[in-house]
């Protein structure tokens, strides 16, 4: 009898069952090496605060990228260039203390909000946020929140003015507060749309 491959999936364990039950014991052990080898090749790393915010931006670049065919992609290029600001703020506090990124220090369970985030951020001596930093992280919040919170009207033009001037206040943030150029974390496919983003902005 010419038995077919079966493919291993979330139901490879109902099938392993029924193999036996079939009286197959050879296929249901098949199949079990074929599960412990897909678990051996699942991808598995954390990342830190940084290496999060890093992969938000580089996702956003990549939005840009999309949004030049599909124009819906924009709200996605900003709000994850958004959530990478969000994530950059968390790790400087982080790098003051790890429970300054916990909304409620006395019971650490849920994060800082972006505003939340910037208002610590200001509190600490150590770190220099001035006025326009403010200005311009506030309305951040006020275009995710627009974006995410109800009815978006989408303007191709506006939306792409809204990152670029985003993207270049990232770029400024993060060599400033991080002590490193946003391009260290960018693919270097990236690069040449990097460039045309910053030269829209200048």
């Amino acid at each position: 009898m010419e038995i077919m491959e079966v493919p291993c999936s979330a139901g490879t364990a109902k099938v392993r069952r029924l193999a036996i039950t079939l009286g197959l014991p050879h296929l249901s052990s098949q199949l079990r090496t074929i599960n412990t080898q897909q678990k051996m090749d699942v991808f598995e790393r954390k990342f830190d605060l940084l290496e999060n915010a890093s992969n938000f931006i580089e996702e956003s670049i990549y939005d840009v990228e999309r949004a030049r065919d599909k124009p819906n992609k924009w709200p996605f290029a900003i709000l994850h260039l958004i959530q990478g600001l969000e994530l950059l703020i968390k790790h400087l506090l982080a790098s003051h203390h790890k429970i300054l990124v916990y909304e409620n220090i006395d019971n650490p369970k849920n994060t800082v909000s972006l505003q939340q985030g910037l208002d610590r951020l200001i509190a600490l001596d150590s770190v220099n946020i001035d006025i326009k930093e403010k200005q311009i992280i506030i309305r951040a919040i006020k275009f995710r929140n627009n974006i995410v919170h109800y009815e978006y009207n989408l303007n191709e033009k506006q939306a792409e003015s809204i990152y670029c001037k985003l993207f270049e206040f990232i770029h400024f943030f993060y060599r400033k507060h991080i002590n490193s150029d946003l391009q260290n974390i960018i693919d270097q496919e990236l690069w040449y749309l990097e460039a045309e983003l910053l030269s829209k902005f200048n």
